[in-house]
């Protein structure tokens, strides 16, 4: 069962200091992309927590926060706006921005 609502915890440094790891994380399961917003997304079937720096129609360019520990699209490139499988929407200052 897909439930829309998805628990996740912070692994690495790579969000640091916006999400430190070992902090658990709300997402919910919805696909519309906006720069700005946190999303888990799916990349060489490895979940990946990273913030969206930039939608180029069906394509996103993700960053960490933390650039020295962060494996994002500097690295890789351009990733499909559909591989994203959820937003983050806790721990969040602004819950309304992310919907």
């Amino acid at each position: 069962m897909n439930l829309p609502l998805m628990i996740r915890q912070v692994r690495g440094a790579s969000m640091e200091p916006s999400l430190p790891a070992g902090k658990y994380v709300f997402a919910i399961r919805r696909v519309r992309p906006k720069s700005g917003q946190i999303v888990i997304v799916l990349h060489n079937n490895v979940e990946k927590i990273k913030r969206i720096n930039e939608v180029d129609g069906a394509h996103v360019f993700l960053l960490g926060d933390n650039p020295a520990e962060s494996n994002d699209s500097r690295d890789f490139g351009l990733v499909l706006s559909n591989t994203i499988i959820a937003t983050v929407i806790w721990p969040r200052r602004n819950l309304a921005s992310s919907l």
